[in-house]
């Protein structure tokens, strides 16, 4: 009897095992099947999304992410053809800056962009009024910080100027903006510049950075974005659209939103790239395609360097991608919508990270406001277009193919000069050829 219930009291443990590992197997298999068809099938996405990312590709068509309203900023010289006709084809490029299509009539970019004085001297440097100690706080209040001497980690005393950015007439750097294509080969429509608008707050600061010996200075640049006007509207269509933008009313707090969840946002110019296997630090071209890449959007203090109304986005990977000379000015797409302008980028090779900093719309709502660009739309631009001494005008020009649609423009008595630096006068005697870039 004792044997029996031995016998039973095995027989019921080698049950209770084979219910034990069949219900282990049965959970591994689970789990396995989760891990395999749920967390490897994401993490492969996710792979393939941080690859994009990190990796800036071209952009076969305009239409592709709907970039229609990415625009090329070129100077333009040595044309051959009539200045008026704004072929544009044969003349002498360089590229200079990317931008956004806003209006039919106006370009939002960098605010360096347009700040810069003569083309053909090779003098970049952006000239300054006199310098003035603040501004005032941005309209995004909860973001940045007065300024003041204050200490940085390591103890770095920081000593901080502002000095007001002067725009310029186009006609000293001849700027024309270009569209309709995301190769520049292809682009459809040419525009001269007709005038610039910097933003009023938009200011060289100047740091002094005390270590000891020696002291370092840096030139960044406050509210770095600009409106540059066309010598006539730009056609939309299929081809060239303005940019999808969020109601000024709406700007600042979708902003937020995308700061808070760290959106990853869609980041393209035609700025320079690597040469096929150079390594950082090495040959750059000029891309003939739009490039793009991936980045999320942050707001960290360690990340905006101290700037007034700015977000940042850093990364790293295996591949060092990020925006750099000729991507000021792109516009920050994030959900299908413009929520800043790029102004600078760079890198850390030793930590395989990089940065960019960009200028959100959220601090210049009013600026960006229709009723504001109508207000432009209505100034008259300042009259450099002689022949034989007589001024020319949209009226005796309707006669050409290019300006057929175009209405006319009324003056405007008085300048809304609240949000933008325009108070100079400029009159030229047009030359032939040597000046056949101007509008």
């Amino acid at each position: 009897q004792n044997n029996i219930v031995l016998l039973f009291s095995y027989l019921i443990r080698f049950l209770l095992f084979v219910v034990e590992m069949f219900a282990s197997l049965t959970v591994s298999i689970w789990i396995c099947l989760y891990y395999f068809l749920l967390v490897k099938r994401g993490h492969a996405y996710h792979e393939e999304r941080v690859k994009r990312i990190i990796n800036g590709k071209p952009l076969k068509s305009s239409n592709t992410y709907r970039t229609t309203y990415f625009v090329q900023l070129k100077n333009v010289w040595n044309c051959l053809t009539n200045q008026f006709d704004h072929n544009l084809k044969d003349c002498e490029q360089k590229h200079w800056c990317s931008g956004a299509l806003v209006h039919e009539e106006f370009v939002l970019t960098a605010c360096h962009c347009i700040s810069y004085t003569v083309f053909y001297s090779g003098n970049y440097t952006p000239k300054t009024t006199t310098s003035f100690p603040d501004i005032p706080r941005d309209p995004w209040s909860s973001h940045g910080q007065p300024y003041r001497s204050w200490s940085y980690p390591f103890h770095r005393q920081y000593e901080i100027s502002l000095t007001k950015v002067k725009g310029y007439h186009p006609l000293y750097n001849s700027m024309a903006i270009f569209a309709g294509s995301a190769n520049t080969s292809e682009m459809t429509q040419r525009r001269h510049a007709a005038a610039f608008y910097p933003h009023s707050l938009c200011s060289k600061r100047r740091e002094e950075m005390y270590m000891g010996d020696p002291q370092e200075i840096i030139y960044p640049i406050e509210y770095d974005v600009g409106l540059i006007k066309t010598c006539y509207p730009f056609k939309t269509g299929s081809a060239v659209t303005v940019a999808p933008i969020h109601p000024t009313y709406n700007l600042e707090r979708d902003l937020k939103i995308a700061l808070t969840q760290k959106k990853v946002c869609l980041y393209s110019g035609w700025g320079e790239k690597l040469d096929t296997g150079e390594k950082l630090g090495g040959k750059r071209t000029l891309p003939d395609i739009l490039q793009h890449e991936w980045r999320h959007i942050d707001c960290s203090s360690e990340c905006t360097f101290g700037l007034r109304c700015v977000i940042c986005s850093k990364h790293h990977g295996q591949t060092v991608t990020y925006p750099t000379f000729g991507d000021s000015g792109l516009p920050v797409v994030c959900d299908g919508k413009v929520v800043g302008i790029h102004n600078s980028g760079g890198a850390y090779y030793t930590l395989n990270l990089t940065y960019s900093l960009d200028f959100p719309l959220a601090c210049a709502r009013k600026y960006l406001a229709p009723s504001f660009l109508a207000d432009l739309v209505k100034l008259k631009d300042k009259i450099f277009h002689y022949i034989d001494g007589k001024p020319v005008t949209y009226k005796n020009r309707l006669k050409r193919d290019v300006d057929h649609d175009y209405i006319g423009m009324n003056e405007y008595s008085s300048s809304p000069q609240l949000f933008f630096s325009h108070t100079y006068v400029i009159v030229f005697l047009m030359l032939p050829n040597f000046y056949s870039w101007s509008i």
